[in-house]
């Protein structure tokens, strides 16, 4: 009865220290990934860039809101009056065609 009382607790314990030198040891094994993760795709380019004529509230969903002189890129323009365009700060919405100025890109 001693015995089992002494060592049944430290049966348990050095089973404990086993396990956790066996994960340690699978972890350490494990390889380190050699492949770097893909590069993020690159930005859509525009189609033109442009400048806002006139500050535009953008109120409505799917609108951006612009100030004048703010620079923008037209990222879509299909002549309905409503252009696609993206900020500096890469905020994409639609603005009025007659709000900004068109240029090459």
């Amino acid at each position: 009865m001693f015995l089992a009382i002494l060592f049944g607790p430290l049966v348990h314990v050095v089973t404990c220290i086993m396990m956790t030198i066996h994960v340690w040891k699978a972890y350490a094994a494990a390889p380190e990934p050699t492949t770097a993760p893909p590069p993020p795709p690159p930005a859509q380019p525009g189609i033109a860039n442009a400048t806002a004529l006139y500050d535009f509230p953008g109120t409505n969903d799917g609108e951006l809101a612009m100030t004048a002189n703010e620079s923008l890129v037209v990222m879509e323009d299909d002549g309905s009056g409503w252009a696609l365009v993206r900020n500096a700060s890469m905020q994409q919405g639609y603005v009025p065609s007659t709000y900004i100025n068109q240029s090459a890109a």
